[in-house]
């Protein structure tokens, strides 16, 4: 007994240890617009599919993460390989099919680190082919089904996925260049220089915007703010980074937290479009968003 309390506590630590709170509402916001072409209404069910996807891109950044380090803690591997594990039992109890999603998803997440010392496009594409899979398995969780994932409007949106998370770890890995050049990742800023990769970011973001706006649902006044509001801001975070003098570690926290937020509004502004009755949901999972990205520029500064 005591012993499984404190591998318990363990697992605890090393999730809190490796979280960035911020980055849980990525696969959330991923998830949820999938979720939302559901047939599914049950309140419990949706809980524990929302629970399973918002804590499993913590899972998956701390184990990539730990992953790409020349010395490796195995316990911390270990906890999160579960974790994301058992993110996957639950969401497969919700449909059989998302086992299979869930299995090419982790796999995927394991060859990462290997690829990235060897293909240029490993990180945008490869990872975004791989979270673009989270709104096959909302859409699957909230009773959608396999002839469902394949229907015009989800392909849209499998494809504004792949290219607003593409933006949004291009954007990222601008911070850690010159990490990346030493350990030999062959990422677009590391390859292409700062000024090409942001080239790069505009034309992501360009696409995203145009595949959005083939979701969107116009006749709704909130989605349509919340879409052009994510617009501006990621339009703001691309000429951010084309002007500033912060480059590599010292990248301006606003062009982070300005790919951040659009992606999350583009999100939004898909699922409440389809679903007007999740509003205040929205509008909470929204606050609680800007809550873990005030809370990360406080941790920074300390």
């Amino acid at each position: 007994m005591v012993a499984s309390i404190q591998h318990t506590m363990a697992f605890i630590r090393a999730f809190v240890n490796n979280l960035r709170l911020e980055l849980l509402f990525v696969s959330a916001s991923c998830a949820l617009t999938g979720m939302a072409y559901g047939t599914q209404t049950d309140r419990l069910l949706f809980l524990l599919a929302f629970l399973a996807f918002f804590l499993c891109y913590g899972f998956g950044k701390a184990l990539t993460d730990e992953l790409s380090k020349i010395e490796q803690d195995k316990h911390v591997i270990k906890t999160n390989s579960i974790g994301l594990a058992i993110c996957a039992l639950v969401i497969a109890i919700l449909n059989p099919w998302n086992i299979l999603f869930a299995a090419l998803s982790i796999a995927a997440l394991w060859g990462y680190v290997a690829l990235k010392r060897k293909s240029l496009l490993t990180g945008p594409l490869y990872l975004g082919i791989v979270i673009s899979l989270l709104p096959v398995m909302g859409l699957l969780s909230m009773g959608g089904l396999m002839t469902d994932a394949i229907k015009p409007q989800m392909l849209w949106l499998y494809t504004f996925t792949l290219f607003s998370f593409g933006n949004l770890l291009l954007m990222s890995q601008l911070k850690v260049i010159q990490s990346d050049k030493s350990f030999g990742f062959k990422t677009i800023p590391a390859v292409l220089g700062w000024t090409r990769a942001v080239i790069v970011g505009d034309i992501f973001v360009v696409l995203s915007i145009a595949a959005a706006g083939m979701m969107i649902n116009y006749s709704d006044a909130f989605a349509l703010i919340l879409f052009i509001m994510g617009s501006l801001i990621g339009i703001a975070g691309q000429i951010a980074a084309h002007i500033t003098s912060k480059r590599g570690e010292k990248v301006s926290q606003f062009i982070i937290a300005s790919t951040l937020r659009s992606f999350v509004l583009w999100h939004i502004a898909v699922f409440i479009g389809e679903r007007s009755d999740w509003l205040i949901f929205a509008c909470g999972f929204y606050l609680l968003f800007e809550a873990s990205l005030k809370l990360k520029a406080s941790v920074d500064e300390n």
